[in-house]
């Protein structure tokens, strides 16, 4: 007869914003300015530094005990700020085009900009659910867009 195992580890995850890293590919900002399809590039959403990812799951898995890691939901950002501002921050004018010649370029750009196809409200989420909830426990030390670019 043979023994049935289940496994009974919890599960976590480390829920973060876009890479903030992947910008100036996302704006194409390689050409002299911020390019935006897809909407008006006022919608602010959360951009997290990869390396900031990384550091904090270090973090909590030598700092947290089992019972605070068992499943759990850490959220956490670097920033929130829209394709504006980032423009503004690199001090770039602003081009609206229909689409770049990189689908996924397109593709990602109009989530940034419209409607967000993921949340039905079409909203971040707000209280126990917001972007960055778990940046406390690991204070001062994720980066924000202007540090990420040294601006």
């Amino acid at each position: 007869m043979s023994k049935i195992t289940y496994n009974t580890r919890a599960n976590s995850s480390c829920q973060n914003g876009g890479f903030a890293t992947y910008l100036p590919w996302v704006t194409s900002l390689d050409s002299g300015k911020v390019k935006i399809a897809g909407g008006k590039g006022d919608n602010r959403v959360s951009w997290t530094n990869p390396a900031d990812i990384g550091a904090f799951t270090a973090y909590v898995i030598t700092h947290l005990s089992p019972a605070e890691l068992s499943n759990k939901i850490f959220r956490i950002e670097g920033d929130q700020a829209s394709l504006l501002d980032f423009a503004q921050y690199q001090g770039v004018p602003v081009e609206y085009v229909d689409a770049f010649d990189n689908e996924l370029q397109t593709y990602v750009q109009r989530l940034i900009n419209g409607k967000r196809p993921d949340l039905p409200s079409g909203k971040a989420p707000t209280g126990g659910d917001a972007a960055g909830l778990s940046n406390a426990l690991w204070p001062g030390h994720f980066k924000n867009i202007k540090e990420v670019f040294g601006l």
